[in-house]
C-alpha cells in the first residue's frame, strides 16, 4: 500500500457530547513535524482526546504511520 495523509484532531469529551476544537491535515508521504497548539478551559469530568487517523477512504486505500506522539501542558 501507499502511503497518504490523513487528519490530527484534538477533542473536548464533555459528558453528552465530543466537540472537535482543532484539527491538522497530514499531506505529506514522508516524516515532516506537525504541531497543533490549543488554549482549553477544563472542568473536573472533562477529557481530552487526541485522534489521528490515516489513509482516505476505500476508493484510495494506503497507510499512515504516526511516531513520537506527545500531549504537553503549558
Amino acid at each position: 500500500a501507499i502511503r497518504v495523509g490523513g487528519t490530527g484532531f484534538l477533542q473536548l469529551r464533555r459528558a453528552d457530547s465530543t466537540i472537535t476544537l482543532n484539527s491538522i491535515n497530514i499531506k505529506d508521504s514522508v516524516w515532516n513535524p506537525y504541531t497543533l497548539i490549543d488554549t482549553i478551559n477544563l472542568i473536573d469530568s472533562d477529557s481530552i482526546i487526541v485522534k489521528l487517523t490515516g489513509g482516505f477512504s476505500q476508493l484510495i486505500p494506503g497507510k499512515t504511520y504516526y511516531d513520537l506522539c506527545r500531549l504537553e501542558k503549558y
